[in-house]
């Protein structure tokens, strides 16, 4: 099991996760980034969310895997 922070991000702003989850695995941390994202860009609003990014840290502050927001909702074309 580990302790991983999901911080979002954009160009001109940072949302620390300040609380972590524990995660058996990459697998679940993975897909729990994913549903964290889709969760935010369900959200009202009027976030241009495709500039935006999640990075995956561990207990060190050392980055797993980064996810940009445009992976879950797409590209407009």
């Amino acid at each position: 099991m580990a302790q991983l922070y999901f911080h979002c991000s954009s160009p001109e702003r940072v949302v620390p996760d300040r609380r972590g989850s524990q995660v058996e695995d990459l697998v679940e941390a993975h897909a729990r980034a994913i549903a964290f994202v889709r969760r935010l860009v369900g959200t009202p609003g009027r976030e241009d969310w495709r500039i935006w990014k999640l990075s995956a840290l561990d207990e060190n502050g050392d980055e797993v895997f980064e996810i940009p927001f445009t992976l879950v909702i797409g590209r407009l074309h």
